[in-house]
């Protein structure tokens, strides 16, 4: 096929990609057709126009839009937000990295750069969804056949409730001033089982019971922290900081 003046050929668009380091992953249109490629550094796959590199551009992969990653520089800024990583760095700053945060011992999975921008543990920070100044709920769920606890936060409107299934018992519902400080109430019970009582994580990512919730298994925890979880959210109702929803 004889190619336009202005047209390269594929082998011409691959030798291109090789010279800054990148992989083609599909065929070969024209250069103002997104094309798919791999960057061979940080692995990101992208898509970008032939004509943009012709012209002497280069894809925004992670090499170019973050900070590398410095071993060194990573273990101190994770020290000072309390993190400890549960497994290798995932080699991509944009893919989330499985880690423990150390004040209330919940598992996270942040990337580095939202860490590197200020973000730490969701569950010890203040929340940054837009309903953070608008009410919040906090209900506490008890699923007797499984013997599991489950804490969540939904708004006003409780719709997120309304998901579990007749299985779940609602225990405790109270509402809320704001998102932030349901929050909060969910960290400090998160808390206490993790940390004052040691009570693990109850379910796992792929979990039947919490199908139709679409996750929240890292809220969940073993009967054993019913009475204290009670107690947390009575002491909150008695301080006017929560009102009780069920009474």
């Amino acid at each position: 096929m004889t190619l336009r003046k202005d047209q390269i050929s594929e082998n011409e668009v691959i030798d291109l990609l090789n010279k800054i380091n990148f992989s083609l992953l599909e065929k070969y249109k024209n250069q103002a057709t997104p094309l798919k490629v791999r960057c061979n550094k940080c692995n990101e796959e992208l898509k970008t126009r032939v004509v943009n590199i012709k012209n002497g551009g280069h894809p925004r992969c992670s090499c170019l839009n973050y900070k590398k990653y410095n071993k060194k520089e990573t273990e101190t800024l994770l020290l000072q937000k309390n993190l400890k990583p549960e497994e290798d760095y995932p080699g991509n700053t944009q893919k989330p990295w499985k880690m423990i945060c150390l004040n209330c011992n919940n598992i996270i999975a942040p990337t580095l750069k939202s860490i590197r921008v200020g973000q730490g543990c969701k569950y010890c920070g203040p929340g940054t969804k837009k309903y953070d100044e608008t009410i919040g709920r906090v209900y506490l769920l008890h699923n007797i056949d499984a013997k599991i606890l489950k804490i969540g936060i939904t708004n006003q409107s409780g719709l997120r409730l309304k998901k579990y299934t007749k299985d779940w018992i609602l225990i405790k519902y109270v509402e809320l001033n704001t998102g932030k400080l349901a929050y909060k109430l969910e960290a400090e019970i998160l808390k206490m089982w993790r940390v004052g009582m040691r009570l693990k994580i109850a379910l796992s990512s792929d979990s039947k019971l919490l199908q139709k919730v679409a996750g929240g298994y890292t809220e969940t925890a073993s009967e054993e922290g019913l009475t204290s979880a009670i107690q947390i959210i009575d002491k909150w109702i008695l301080r006017n900081k929560a009102k009780d929803l069920l009474n």
